[in-house]
């Protein structure tokens, strides 16, 4: 099925049905235009954005439902749906100078609904689903909160951030940078020229590596083992909870300051590469 969004000549004959079923709110400059709902065959919904900002969320239902909103040059003729078995693809395309288009996706999946999102967008949210989540955007921003599944993002000329996050996470950005917080769960994370901000690691086990930007990684709870690397001119700080844990430290760097003294019988591994290196105690 393909939806999309009306032309101006069938604009006025249209408003008076869509006032009827509720689809004629307005959500600051955008309008919800359309509702929809389908039923997936598995377990897994994949979604394909062009264009379009998408914002995701689970329920106790059985079916995908999503509602489109539009705003600007987008209304159209700019913006389409189509549902093909268990893929959603969503598109909004304007041509030209066109400082207001926008097009935007509110989907409800059922709980622990696997969900993969790919294509090129303006944004990603993704807010307290428990299945696992993938999501792979060329441009444009991906965040994520108070979720319990898996996650595996990447965003190549964007930003990713997280919070309250209890599966494992790998992560990769190319430019901007990546926030991570409050994870609980494994993390395995990659920036080529952005800078990695880690904090509230609840995290047994860390691996970062970076190219030309920073990482700061601050840990909330004694970590098992932390693999921070700096392949480039990037600088490495890492941070620890004091208490009675000790660590084996082992550290390849230009520059290094470290209060954390090494262990050689302990279980717990720190290792850092990087041109300036920096491990501390919290407080």
């Amino acid at each position: 099925m393909n939806r999309r969004a009306a032309p101006p000549s069938t604009a006025i004959a249209l408003t008076a049905a869509l006032v009827s079923v509720s689809c004629s709110l307005e959500t600051g400059e955008e309008t919800l235009t359309d509702s929809h709902e389908f039923a997936l065959t598995g377990n897994h919904l994949t979604i394909a954005t062009d264009g379009s900002t998408v914002e995701l969320r689970e329920s106790d239902i059985d079916t995908v439902s999503f509602d489109q909103y539009l705003g600007g040059a987008a209304s159209d003729g700019n913006a389409s749906w189509t549902v093909d078995g268990d893929t959603l693809l969503l598109e909004t395309t304007c041509t030209g100078f066109t400082p207001d288009c926008s097009g935007r996706y509110a989907i409800t999946v059922p709980a622990g609904t696997a969900v993969e999102v790919t294509g090129r967008g303006r944004s990603v949210t993704v807010a307290g689903l428990s299945g696992p989540v993938s999501a792979s955007l060329d441009n444009g921003t991906i965040d994520v909160s108070d979720t319990s599944g898996d996650l595996d993002l990447t965003a190549r000329s964007g930003h990713i951030r997280t919070g309250n996050t209890s599966g494992a996470l790998t992560a990769s950005i190319t430019t901007n940078h990546m926030e991570i917080r409050e994870a609980r769960g494994p993390l395995t994370l990659r920036s080529e020229s952005g800078n990695l901000v880690v904090e509230d690691i609840r995290s047994s086990e860390v691996t970062t590596s970076t190219r030309s930007g920073d990482a700061r990684l601050v840990f909330a709870e004694p970590p098992q083992r932390v693999e921070a690397t700096s392949e480039g001119s990037g600088n490495v700080r890492v941070t620890l909870p004091a208490g009675p844990e000790t660590y084996q430290v082992v550290t390849e760097a230009h520059r290094l300051e470290s209060e954390v003294e090494h262990d050689p019988a302990s279980d717990r591994l720190i290792s850092v590469v990087g041109k300036d290196v920096r491990l501390t105690w919290a407080g």
